[in-house]
């Protein structure tokens, strides 16, 4: 069975949830956790982040089920938790995302989901870090994908279907850029181009254009 409760409390440092269960953690607006929220062992754990207004969140992997989230400077730690969400309204669009991936070999792919939802993934066999389904910020807001160290690829959506600018950072290793190729496609050093719609890249030795 399952079970919702609402509550709020102060000095609290740590969450558990309890094993071999579905729990979902919602920090709602102002929220904070000065430990880390713990999903338990085994189960199916969420931990959503509703807006709050922020002009900043950046979300840093540390591994297949751990890492943090920092909202506008207030860092929540994570761990045992399959997805993260974070959950945008009108409020926010505008704020600056930044996605920090762990310094491993990473396979990654950015997906448009549709009605404004987007998802970055890990597309490893075992994944190196976990899902994020977010809201796109929109033209006024940024998002900032960090690969970090290590032999990285990423796979790009199509482009037209963002309207925040992307950046995405190879960083330290030989890394891949994969791009859909059904439209007009342009790759220099610092940008990828699709019908207008433009990337910014750093730290990437290859590209590769597939049939999207």
């Amino acid at each position: 069975s399952e079970m919702c409760i609402r509550d709020s409390f102060t000095g609290i440092e740590t969450l558990l949830g309890a094993s071999d269960n579905r729990d979902t953690f919602i920090v709602a607006p102002g929220g904070s956790v000065d430990g880390v929220v713990d999903g338990g062992d085994a189960g199916f754990d969420t931990i959503v982040i509703e807006d709050g207004g922020y002009s900043q969140v950046v979300f840093s992997a540390t591994g297949p089920d751990s890492g943090s989230i920092t909202l506008d400077g207030a860092a929540i730690g994570y761990a045992g938790l399959e997805p993260v969400v974070f959950v945008d309204t009108t409020a926010s669009v505008g704020a600056d995302l930044v996605f920090n991936l762990p310094a491993t070999d990473d396979n990654v792919q950015l997906l448009v989901l549709g009605g404004g939802d987007l998802r970055l993934q890990s597309t490893d066999a075992a994944p190196t870090f976990e899902l994020h389904n977010f809201t796109d910020p929109g033209s006024a807001g940024s998002i900032t994908i960090n690969l970090g160290d290590g032999n990285d690829s990423i796979i790009l959506p199509d482009l037209s279907g963002l309207s925040a600018p992307l950046t995405v950072n190879g960083g330290i290793g030989t890394n891949t850029i994969i791009v859909p190729g059904d439209t007009a496609v342009e790759i220099t050093d610092a940008t990828v181009t699709q019908d207008g719609a433009t990337a910014t890249i750093t730290g990437f030795q290859n590209a590769v254009l597939v049939a999207g």
